[in-house]
């Protein structure tokens, strides 16, 4: 199916689903009165008193949703919730009945029936059927007179009609047709039954509903959720909500690409048909199997010829069973070419089946297997299968599927109780059902890796020990008690247990129908878990699908909990659980076929999950697909790869597997992958290499360490991991300190100020002897090669007590985690640990905490330049995509890097440039504390380049001298130098950790952007100047500048001594003449205006142009620069007519008082001095002519300007009485919060919000504003009671030292 087809769907699906939806909210409210409160969510159910126009049936009806409710709410649900997700359901399962109508009626498997809704033939020849004679009549009536729910006799005959198709249907298709289900009795009103009928009968749709689409059920599937799944990742992302239970199916759908599907069936199924039939005819027709020599693999000698009924396939995440169709076709090959050879050497000596019209419901009934976890997905599998079959033979009769949703809700209270004392079941049943209750509680959070039949199998095993302990025989009919020993023997005890209570459930229905909704629900949803349960419980010889994907830092609570308990080392994604259940599932030599993320194969966190999958499985084949195989989303966050494990007990054949791999990673998108694979295999096929297909041997992964997947790693270049010593055995990397809350304890440097900063300290004895509060910390950050990154300061007063103390208050153990505490304001390498760029060291210079972000190697001094030189060269990047094609480079990574113990003065000498050019840029950063100027002006962008490519012939004479060093031979240089051209995996991956602000890859910009920026650049030192944050001709101060002496003091004479100044041109402290002027001292008048004109890309007046950038782009870019810190704040009015800049380093309790006093309530004096002016000239004109007409316009604008000044004033009179004494160490934006009615800057409000609810207690402005509460919790948290320096208050004893 094609995008512009795909799209078109997506599109009448949701409208379908809206459609249906809001009709049946109406119909809930306005008919049945149950709705929904919109102020707070509640349930209003209407009295039963006011119902008196319901007819009888639908009293009941209305009755059974009331009931249905309850129970839900019985499982913790609110009733609103609930009744949502019934609106949602019955939306659903109509819409898939209309799309399974059409798709039947293009097969021509059943008579027209909805495409032209009563007048369809299919309705018309059902009224002549005997036994339909009474809806006749109703035909002939016409459209009136109508019912409540706008039907006249004619669309009730209809819904008759509708009804009994699905009772046909629902014989073999019950999970989706099931006329009795409650869903199924809201059918669609008329008026919105033509609607949907005419959204499906679109002529651009035709192509979707025909045979050989069945797809479009699973673009149906993705379609309806798509807008759940995009607001749910949207929730994620903004307010860092976790996916509750209910999320999981939808956040966790994606469509598998069919030539994927193709590829994993036809190297699982049909690599199994091949090996047990050396001599298929289908070895022909399997495109896409890697190749192998099947013949050899052939042993079949005394062992009995296994017959295509027997080979048993599950996808235990099915979703539309997408891998379930394309098996289908294959297992129709099978049995036929089994047919066809029954009774030949090597064959079975009966066929399958005595006709070819009996192999559909052959595969339904013993072959395909689907569990998952939402309904809607079983209802379509069900749906896909039944079409499937159909097609092949329209008049085959189909038994129920073997689907099962893994979603079960066994509900608490005296249901089962009832059920064992009615069937008289004894104490094993009773045991055991309760155990299946308790553990499918959990099915909708584990679903498929909800491990029930290792549950039961315990339990099995508890009663046998029960029976022997107690002296007596647990005597099955047809069981030995020898038998019973063996796992077959539990498996059949099992099955005559499980038939027993089926049978007993049937009987409980039976004698409870019209009894309690409870009770009925409590027999289905058991029916449910046994089924569940008889799936889980067999062993399956190809186990393909594609798993959900979820992080554990996006699972809810309970999900993580459980993930932490059933799979320690799968916890980390659910795909990585999936991984280890699939195995779990299969058979002695049974595959299993995924397609997953890659990260498993790569991160050190996942070595134990790669070590037990080579301990009992084979990697046969995998295509390694990178990034860009789905088109949702960031199509880089997605890195898959599609994989064939086969389990194999014998441990050589293991270690000697030798797998096929395809390595698409480069591709730009699926369809370019598709070509590439397809492009490879004729080439194998053919006989010739291919430069993305390797061969590699399973047990050679242990060369590097970790054991990563790295299949295209060369022979040379795995030798250098078992050649070379590695980093840790030389200098051991180390982790730093974790403060649990990044955002109290750490600060940029411009808001501490330099002079609150403790530089220089050795060691943490030094550091506590400054009595200093801040600290220079090393905490990862962008790409910046050799140099750079010291941005960040932490609170390390009185060597960190208050982090040290920052301590859960319920389990008193320590939020944060001060690591390596004797290697703090060391010399050493440091690298961020998460990075969108490629990996870099830079030089720690000494006097720096260290972050558990911004990792640490501290080699001896001697080894500091040569540990600098090898880690940024190109040898060492290449290795690491090797060990971690990821964004995470850990400590684990690092310490196994293999290095050069030898290094000679050449590679030193050219560190030492390297570091001295890229210190530069830092000097002509404004946001570093190196900060001297910017780049010259006008040629600074030429400079600058030279520079960096002055810098990059350094870099290539280190990465020369490398090579040489490790011996990297011409071949391998070559490998590694394509890999790293290429970007052969873009740096993203979704279950990793939150690239942090700021971490991106850098981007060379082009000239004239670099001009533009240049410019801007001096305009904003040109600020810092007046302000007073930069100080030109001061000797090492920020913005020192390098002007002579005389220059340097007429800028000095610029700073304005309250750091505030005005937007107005007839102000004297108007902030743009005081720029422009900076600027002409800078560069002469004529040089300044072409800054002006070059940096705002203008050529009106430079004054103007300034003023308009100074009140309008100019604070939104200072924020992006200062990353959300500004230091220079913007107040203006609320159309942006009247503003004021003040400093941050200026604050103090009066500085509002002093804008009030010496700027705003002049400017209303002056300004309705203005308006008074105005208004005599309008009376001595007159109240007519074109002068008056102009008069009254300006007026009334000088009226609203005034209006503007006065809310101006007010709201930072109202800031002013606050009487705030800022405190700098609370930081830039819980400073500005109280003026969030002022600044542009969103986040003021957030935070002034979380002050006033109590979030951020540890603040000297939140003591200011709310002592009382925050005294109060000095009492109970040490952390806080230091934070203030009210430790005198503190009840809580310190924590003993660690």
């Amino acid at each position: 199916m094609d995008q512009n087809l795909r799209s078109k769907l997506r599109a009448v699906v949701l409208e379908c689903r809206s459609l249906l939806e809001q009709s049946i909210k109406e119909e809930l409210q306005g008919r049945f009165g149950i709705y929904a409160s919109g102020k707070n969510g509640h349930l209003i159910i209407e009295d039963e008193t006011r119902m008196g126009h319901l007819d009888r049936e639908e009293q009941e009806l209305r009755k059974a949703l009331l009931d249905h409710l309850k129970l839900f709410g019985a499982e913790g649900q609110t009733a609103a919730d609930a009744l949502d997700q019934f609106i949602r359901e019955t939306a659903f399962t109509w819409l898939n009945r209309f799309v399974a109508f059409k798709m039947l009626e293009a097969r021509s498997l059943i008579r027209e029936t909805i495409s032209r809704l009563g007048n369809s033939n299919g309705f018309k020849m059902w009224l002549t059927e005997p036994g339909n004679e009474a809806h006749l009549p109703d035909y002939e009536k016409g459209d009136l007179p109508q019912n409540g729910r706008g039907e006249g006799p004619r669309q009730r005959a209809y819904r008759s009609f509708v009804f009994a198709q699905c009772r046909k249907l629902s014989e073999e298709v019950q999970v989706l047709f099931d006329p009795d289900s409650l869903p199924s009795r809201f059918f669609p009103r008329p008026r919105v039954l033509k609607e949907l009928v005419d959204l499906l009968n679109d002529p651009n749709l035709t192509e979707a509903w025909q045979p050989g689409n069945e797809e479009t059920i699973g673009w149906v599937y993705q379609g309806f959720n798509s807008e759940e799944l995009e607001q749910a990742f949207r929730e994620v992302r903004i307010s860092k909500k976790k996916f509750e239970a209910r999320d999981i199916s939808t956040v966790t759908q994606l469509f598998t690409p069919k030539w994927i599907v193709q590829f994993l069936v036809e190297n699982t199924l049909g690599r199994l048909w091949l090996e047990l039939h050396p001599d298929s005819n289908l070895a022909n027709s399997l495109s896409y199997i890697a190749p192998f020599d099947y013949r050899q693999k052939a042993n079949n000698k005394g062992q009995r010829i296994k017959s295509v009924k027997e080979i048993t396939f599950l996808d235990p995440a099915c979703g539309t069973m997408h891998f379930g169709l394309v098996a289908f076709d294959l297992f129709v090959e099978m049995y036929r070419e089994e047919m066809a050879n029954a009774g030949k050497p090597g064959w079975p000596e009966k066929p399958p089946v005595e006709s070819e019209g009996e192999i559909p419901a052959a595969i339904i009934a013993n072959n395909l297997h689907g569990i998952d976890i939402d309904l809607r997905a079983v209802q379509l599998s069900a749906l896909t299968l039944y079409l499937k079959a159909k097609t092949l033979n329209p008049k085959v009769q189909l038994k129920e599927s073997r689907l099962a949703c893994a979603n079960v809700h066994m509900l608490d209270g005296d249901n089962l109780k009832q059920f064992i004392e009615r069937a008289k079941l004894g104490p094993t049943h009773k045991r055991i059902l309760t155990a299946l209750q308790d553990r499918l509680k959990e099915s909708e959070h584990l679903g498929s890796l909800l491990r029930l039949e290792e549950d039961i199998r315990q339990l099995i095993a508890e009663e046998h020990e029960r029976y022997k302990r107690e002296g007596r025989q647990l005597l099955i009919p047809g069981l030995a008690e020898q038998q019973f020993e063996v796992e077959a023997g539990q498996q059949k005890f099992w099955e005559k247990l499980e038939s027993q209570i089926k049978q007993e459930l049937d009987a409980f229905v039976r004698d409870h129908t019209g009894a309690e909704a409870e009770q009925t629900f409590f027999a289905g949803e058991a029916a449910k878990g046994l089924r569940l349960l008889d799936l889980m419980a067999q062993r399956y010889d190809v186990v393909v699908t594609n798993p959900p994907y979820m992080s554990a830092r996006k699972m809810n609570a309970k999900l993580k909990s459980l993930m932490a308990a059933s799979y320690p080392d799968g916890k980390s994604d659910l795909y990585v659980a999936f991984i280890q259940r699939c195995l779990n599932f299969t058979s002695p030599k049974g595959r299993v076929g995924m397609l997953t993320m890659h990260s498993f194969m790569f991160i050190s966190s996942h070595e134990k999950l790669r070590t037990s999958i080579r301990k009992e499985a084979v990697i046969e084949s995998m295509a390694h697909l990178g990034p860009a195989l789905f088109d949702v989303g960031n199509p880089g966050t997605l890195q898959t790869s599609a994989y064939v494990f086969r389990q194999e007990e014998d441990p050589k054949v293991r270690q000697n597997a030798v797998g096929t791999y395809f390595r698409l990673v480069k591709e730009q998108d699926s369809e370019a992958k598709r070509r590439r694979f397809e492009e490879a295999l004729i080439n194998l096929r053919a006989g010739r290499d291919d430069p993305i297909v390797y061969r590699y041997r399973q047990d050679d992964f242990d060369a590097i360490p970790g054991s990563p997947w790295v299949y295209w790693i060369t022979p040379g270049l795995r030798e250098v991991f078992e050649k070379f010593p590695k980093l840790g055995e030389i200098a051991q990397p180390r982790q730093g300190l974790a403060t649990a809350d990044n955002f109290r304890f750490l600060r940029f440097w411009w808001e501490a100020g330099l002079d609150r900063i403790g530089f220089g300290c050795k060691n943490t004895r030094e550091a506590q002897a400054t009595g200093k509060r801040w600290f220079p910390y090393m905490k990862g950050g962008g790409f910046k090669r050799w140099y750079g990154n010291q941005e960040y300061v932490v609170n390390w007063e009185r060597n960190g007590a208050e982090i040290r103390n920052f301590i859960n208050p319920e389990t008193g153990k320590a939020y944060s985690r001060p690591q390596n505490t004797d290697y703090y304001f060391r010399r050493g390498v440091t690298w961020s640990k998460v990075s969108s760029g490629n990996f870099c060291v830079r030089l720690s210079p000494g006097g720096f905490i260290f972050d558990v972000a911004g990792c640490s190697v501290f080699p001896p001094e001697d080894h500091l330049l040569g540990f600098l030189g090898i880690l940024n060269s190109k040898f060492i990047q290449a290795l690491l995509k090797y060990i971690s094609p990821t964004i995470n480079y850990e400590v684990g990574h690092i310490e196994s890097l293999p290095v050069a113990g030898e290094w000679n003065i050449k590679l030193q000498e050219l560190v030492t440039q390297a570091s001295v050019l890229a210190k530069i840029d830092s000097e002509e950063d404004e946001t570093t504390w190196d900060f001297v100027a910017p780049p010259d002006w006008p040629d600074g962008t030429q400079k600058v380049a030279e520079r960096h490519a002055q810098l990059a012939e350094i870099e290539r004479q280190i990465d020369e001298e490398v090579y040489r060093l490790y011996g990297i031979s011409d071949e391998d240089r070559q490998a590694i130098e394509a890999e790293l051209a290429t970007g052969s995996i873009p740096q993203l991956d979704d279950d990793l950790e939150e690239i942090e602000p700021g971490d991106s890859a850098e981007q060379e910009p082009s000239e004239s952007a670099s001009r533009e920026a240049l410019a801007k650049a001096w305009i904003s030192y040109a600020v810092g100047v007046i302000m007073g944050h930069f100080r030109p001709g001061i000797e090492n101060g920020v913005g020192r500048g390098r002007f002579d002496s005389k220059t340097a003091e007429q800028l000095q004479a610029l700073e304005d001594q309250d750091g505030l100044v005005v937007v107005d041109p007839t102000h004297p402290d108007d902030i743009a003449s005081k720029v422009l002027c900076a600027l002409d001292i800078m560069f002469g008048e004529d040089e300044a205006a072409h800054l002006v004109k070059q940096a705002l890309n203008t050529n009106g007046d430079p004054l103007l142009s300034l003023r308009d950038y100074l009140t309008d782009k100019f604070f939104k870019e200072h924020v992006q620069k200062y990353r959300k810190r500004p230091i220079y704040w913007y107040l203006r009015s609320a159309k942006g007519n009247y503003g004021l800049w003040l400093y941050y380093h200026r604050l103090d309790k009066d500085i509002f008082f002093k804008a009030l006093l010496k700027y705003v309530e002049p400017k209303i004096r002056l300004e309705e001095d203005r308006l008074k002016t105005l208004r005599g000239r309008r009376e001595s004109v007159g109240s007519s002519g074109r002068e008056a007409k102009q008069l009254e316009k300006d007026i009334d604008r000088q009226e609203q300007f005034i209006s503007e000044l006065r809310d101006f004033e007010e709201k930072l009179r109202r800031a002013a009485n606050l009487h705030i004494d800022f405190d700098l160490n609370d930081g830039v934006i819980l400073n500005i919060a109280p003026l969030w009615e002022l600044v542009p800057l969103r986040e003021a409000k957030i935070y002034w919000e979380a002050l006033r609810e109590g979030k951020y207690d540890w603040s000297y402005i939140a003591y200011q504003l709310w002592p009382e509460r925050v005294e109060e919790l000095c009492r109970k948290d040490r952390s806080i009671a230091i934070a203030h320096g009210r430790e005198d208050l503190c009840e809580v004893e310190p924590p003993k030292p660690r």
